[in-house]
């Protein structure tokens, strides 16, 4: 089984895993030069598609990162956002959070996100978005070998994602 997974956030990356091992990976800034690449992959999902010499026909899946991935904001942007995490401003946002305007914003950049998909020329029916906290989860226990050891315990806290 081939999975794409992609990370359209800040340190944008994609890799290729094939039968549940890491074929190749890598982050946009490597490709771009742009330190904390912070948009679609797409010279990233370019790069392990040719390296692996894998057509996008053979993938599996489209694994995103995230459900409700944010709009792409510059390093500055997101310090500003947390400066401003104690003012009024901040707290009728939150508020506005738990509205149906929320819904409407969510179903609009997952469309966007979609875009970017079919802009890649990727298979959208076959693209999955995976919860935020759940792919913490998942990096930390597959990659470490304690899997193996019968139950494992796995804790994240991170004070942005799906839901926060």
């Amino acid at each position: 089984m081939k999975i794409l997974g992609i990370h359209d956030g800040h340190n944008a990356a994609a890799c290729l895993f094939d039968d549940g091992e890491i074929v190749a990976a890598i982050q946009e800034e490597r490709l771009t030069r742009t330190k904390n690449e912070n948009r679609f992959p797409h010279d990233s999902v370019r790069w392990v598609l040719e390296y692996t010499n894998t057509d996008i026909a053979d993938l599996d899946f489209v694994a995103m990162h995230s459900k409700h991935m944010p709009p792409h904001r510059t390093r500055e942007q997101i310090m500003e956002e947390y400066a401003q995490s104690q003012d009024l401003t901040y707290s009728v946002k939150q508020m506005v959070k738990k509205t149906p305007a929320t819904d409407v914003y969510r179903r609009r950049r997952r469309e966007e996100r979609l875009s970017e998909i079919r802009r890649a020329g990727l298979p959208e029916d076959k693209t999955v978005f995976l919860d935020h906290h759940t792919c913490h989860a998942a990096a930390a226990y597959y990659g470490s070998n304690w899997w193996n050891e019968g139950k494992v315990l796995v804790l994240t806290c991170d004070g942005m994602g799906d839901d926060l």
